[in-house]
């Protein structure tokens, strides 16, 4: 099923929502109101009506009729946070349309899937993206090659080494992350 059959089923053209971090490739078939955390990623600008994130909505409570997210929740260190935030917005009634990247599919596809217990310690935590508790995880776990195919295979040590040194000072500066912290 595409997205604008799901679209066209269950959220009707006229109904009011946002779609979080849809960067340059927005859901099809939606008008929403675009919320993302940065102005530009990858060099390139993204869209956006409003400045927020996944756990910080500028929107009042029940005022949606639908929040949207695809390939979001996997790049949120808290996602029960999202999801609390995400329903703290929507109008009774209002529907969550999320997308999240199949492991099988991905660099993710050696970790271990994220368990609702480890969710649930991540939001009992307070975990927030300038948090390091998933890093060694990521670097460990990510199918290197895969994830960065302009790295020779005699280099992936190396680049993971950088790489971990890299998160590590950002999370010392408080500078956030953005990584896959969830695997689904």
């Amino acid at each position: 099923m595409t997205h604008e059959e799901v679209i066209k089923r269950w959220i009707a053209p006229h109904r009011v929502g946002t779609e979080i971090g849809a960067f340059e490739t927005p859901i099809p078939s939606l008008s929403p109101f675009y919320v993302d955390r940065f102005s530009e990623y990858a060099g390139k600008p993204c869209l956006a009506d409003y400045w927020g994130d996944a756990c910080h909505l500028p929107f009042r409570s029940n005022s949606l009729d639908y929040v949207a997210s695809s390939h979001v929740l996997e790049h949120v260190a808290n996602p029960v946070a999202a999801l609390l935030e995400w329903h703290r917005v929507l109008a009774h009634g209002g529907l969550i349309y999320m997308v999240v990247p199949d492991r099988r599919h991905t660099f993710d596809h050696n970790r271990d899937l994220s368990t609702p217990e480890h969710m649930w310690k991540d939001f009992e935590n307070k975990v927030t993206q300038t948090d390091g508790t998933h890093i060694a995880e990521f670097v460990e776990g990510a199918d290197w090659p895969l994830y960065k195919p302009e790295i020779s295979e005699s280099a992936v040590s190396a680049d993971k080494a950088v790489a971990r040194e890299q998160y590590a000072h950002a999370i010392k500066h408080e500078v956030e992350i953005n990584i896959h912290f969830h695997v689904f």
